[in-house]
């Protein structure tokens, strides 16, 4: 095989000519073979995705055909239109099978049929009346059997619309595997007289497959057909060996076993996985089949001769979610919405399938159904003589139906905007007659200079001043009309300028005031679900009508180093004493001797005074100087933070905890804060969803799309004062 071509398949089933490719379940193969072999009727089940029809066909298949059986590969039509019976499909398949077609599409005769007995009807055999009536031979002159495998059996119990064509199936599958012959047969003969001698004993092997969670489904139907109950192979999701076996085996000399346990961990989600551990995890074979089929589209793409480590550290961990969302993009909406809507069961928990030329007179191109079926989001089946598309494998419904759902959700919010912009249109004019209740943009100005706190000398003449708080929804409202913080508004696109002022101040006259604080709306609070764009907006019309300051987000330095701040020696000393206080309330408590407790007492003593000892100080630190802690202000996350553990799952109003040495509020946790990195926009700081983690100091700032809003970022200013001599910038 070239490196330029692709020996993955992605989420399609292995079939007879993929066995070359087919690796990992050897022992499995073995096993299930053996009882295949050595029993007339076998049940394989197992969880969705677990790769069954490729187990059956790469795997059982080559292996049969060394034997006197002959595989035929039977899914059955289960469209309520189908006038062919479920058995006249399963002859049909076996009449075909001896037909067999090659690669190339050219028929290749590998046995025909001898009929024995004329059968009674010409019109439809039973099951046991065909295979009792008739004989098979191979091209060479050997009687060969049938093995027939019907796959994907949970089918008939959730597509079937006809119970009575269901009952007559499992009616004559019971005569088969039961050895009785059918009444119909035998009326005939006493009736017209006559003597057939069908056969006592013929060879034939029956394997149904089906998802593990329709077993109790089954029971119901089989409870006639002892037999089916004897013999059940469980095949079950692969291991991390079995998918370094898989790995090596197909990708050969284009990976190493670093880069292939690289993969391993990718498909896992396990970064801390090992060789050692590699038996104990399983591994879900359709993401590994996708997700090294990607990584070699890439490495081809990239002319690569191995997969590297920077390949395989290119992709997300939501491997099936990404390939979807990225191959139907490529296809008009009203295709993926025909297709969503039709190849999923109502519950979204099974596929459905549907007739070719049902989707072409609903008005999908065959070039958009050849694109999906090239890149594995559909398939297409022949069943009795029809030719029908279907999802390629099940682990697409999950993808396909939060798509649905997000169209659906879409699709609602829009009815309530259309609405909602009557009302806004109506609430701007009243506010244009009215007045604004968001105050005036000049008092706002003055407010927001008001706040710029004492000046932070960063070096190398880079004074700079910072906000107390974060920009509050108000002060956010007055200058650009509206308040993101309310969801709805922030849900309009910012073409719509109009549209959000008016839906904002309906939302403000509307909601009440309890529903504000539940939803953290307030004049108050700082605002919250703003893009970078957006504040970025703000933060340009408030230069521009102010000549005090000029305003712009912090640097990742600046605002580090006005965030560690940390707390002034004086409340250092007061902390020590506190603390000091404590131990001698413990010793006090302590089962020691009276002369141990003055021993310590004394000690401690001796601290406080060398703290308060005007040298000490003067030698050590300025009384002004700040001492850098944990949080932005203090040791005592409680003291300084709105974090998961006290904020209740709301932004909290500014300036509720303490401030830092600065004099600035809320720097750890309350919200993430927007800042520049090599004029990048970024977060830092931590949330009111955070953990401690997230609002240390030493945490790290991370990337955030600039159109993104979220719940828990809002941001801070930064000011610099303007030389009146000097002209704005």
């Amino acid at each position: 095989m070239s490196k330029n071509s692709n020996p993955w398949l992605g989420l399609a089933s292995y079939k007879r000519k993929d066995a070359h490719l087919f690796f990992g379940r050897d022992a499995e193969i073995k096993d299930l073979y053996y009882d295949i072999v050595h029993n007339k009727h076998t049940i394989v089940f197992g969880p969705s995705g677990v790769g069954k029809s490729s187990i059956i066909q790469a795997g059982i298949f080559p292996k049969v055909e060394e034997t006197n059986l002959f595989p035929v590969y039977v899914r059955l039509n289960h469209e309520i239109e189908s006038t062919e019976s479920y058995p006249v499909q399963i002859i049909k398949s076996i009449e075909n099978s001896l037909k067999n077609k090659n690669d190339n599409g050219e028929e290749n005769i590998i046995g025909e049929i001898e009929n024995i007995i004329t059968p009674i009807s010409k019109d439809e055999s039973s099951l046991w009346e065909f295979l009792h009536s008739n004989r098979f031979w191979s091209v060479k002159n050997f009687p060969i059997s049938p093995l027939l495998v019907i796959d994907q059996f949970e089918e008939i119990f959730i597509q079937t619309k006809d119970k009575k064509k269901r009952k007559d199936f499992f009616e004559q599958l019971a005569d088969l595997c039961n050895d009785k012959m059918p009444n119909y047969i035998r009326d005939h003969l006493n009736e017209s007289g006559k003597r057939c001698e069908y056969p006592d004993n013929i060879n034939y092997r029956i394997v149904i497959s089906l998802r593990e969670d329709f077993l109790a489904r089954l029971e119901e139907e089989v409870s006639i057909i002892p037999s089916l109950r004897r013999n059940r192979f469980s095949l079950q999701a692969i291991n991390g060996k079995q998918a370094k076996e898989i790995i090596t085996n197909v990708g050969k000399e284009a990976v190493t076993d670093i880069t292939t346990l690289e993969i391993i961990k990718k498909v896992a989600k396990k970064e801390n996985l090992t060789k050692e551990t590699l038996v104990d995890t399983k591994i879900e074979a359709p993401i590994l089949n996708l997700f090294c089929k990607e990584l070699w589209d890439k490495k081809i793409k990239h002319n690569e001769e191995v997969v590297t480590l920077d390949l395989i550290q290119t992709y997300s961990d939501n491997i099936i979610a990404d390939f979807y969302n990225r191959i139907i993009k490529k296809v008009r909406p009203h295709t993926v919405k025909y297709l969503e809507l039709h190849l999923l069961s109502t519950d979204g928990k099974y596929r459905t399938d549907i007739p070719y030329h049902t989707a072409i007179n609903s008005g999908i191109t065959r070039n958009e159904i050849d694109m999906l079926k090239n890149n594995r989001i559909i398939r297409i089946d022949r069943r009795s003589e029809t030719e029908r598309i279907e999802l390629t494998h099940d682990v697409l419904l999950k993808p396909a139906i939060k798509n649905k759902e997000r169209r659906n959700r879409r699709k609602r919010m829009w009815k309530i905007v259309s609405i909602m912009a009557i009302l806004a249109a109506i609430s701007l004019i009243l506010a244009i007659v009215l007045g604004s209740d968001y105050g005036s943009k000049k008092e706002t100005i003055a407010e927001i200079a008001k706040e710029m706190k004492k000046p932070i000398d960063m070096g190398n003449d880079n004074i700079i001043y910072m906000g107390m708080y974060e920009v509050s929804q108000k002060q956010f409202s007055a200058i650009r009309g509206y308040n993101p913080s309310i969801k709805m508004v922030g849900l309009i696109k910012d073409d719509y300028g109009w549209l959000k002022k008016g839906v904002s101040r309906l939302m403000t006259w509307w909601l009440s005031d309890k529903e504000k604080e539940k939803m953290s709306i307030g004049d108050n609070i700082s605002v919250h679900y703003v893009s970078w764009i957006e504040a970025d907006h703000f933060i340009k019309e408030l230069n521009n009508k102010n000549d005090k300051y000029e305003y712009d987000f912090p640097t990742v330095e600046e605002w580090k180093y006005a965030a560690k701040g940390g707390v002034s020696w004086d409340k250092l000393k007061k902390e020590l004493y506190l603390s000091l206080d404590k131990i001698i309330a413990i010793i006090a408590k302590t089962n020691i001797s009276p002369n141990k407790k003055e021993d310590y007492e004394d000690a401690i003593s001796k601290i406080k005074t060398l703290i308060n000892n005007e040298k000490f100080t003067k030698n050590t630190l300025a009384q002004d100087t700040l001492i850098e802690t944990k949080y932005s202000g203090s040791d005592f996350i409680e003291e300084v933070a709105i974090y998961i553990k006290n904020a209740e799952y709301k932004v909290a109003n500014r300036a509720k905890l303490n401030p830092n040495g600065y004099g600035l509020y809320d720097m750890s946790g309350n919200l993430w804060e927007f800042c520049l990195q090599d004029s990048v926009s970024h977060i830092i700081g931590g949330s009111y969803l955070s953990n401690e983690k997230y609002c240390r100091m030493s945490n790290s700032s991370g990337f955030v799309e600039p159109h993104i809003a979220l719940d828990d970022v809002g941001f801070r200013l930064k000011g610099k004062k303007i030389d009146k001599e000097q002209p704005k910038k």
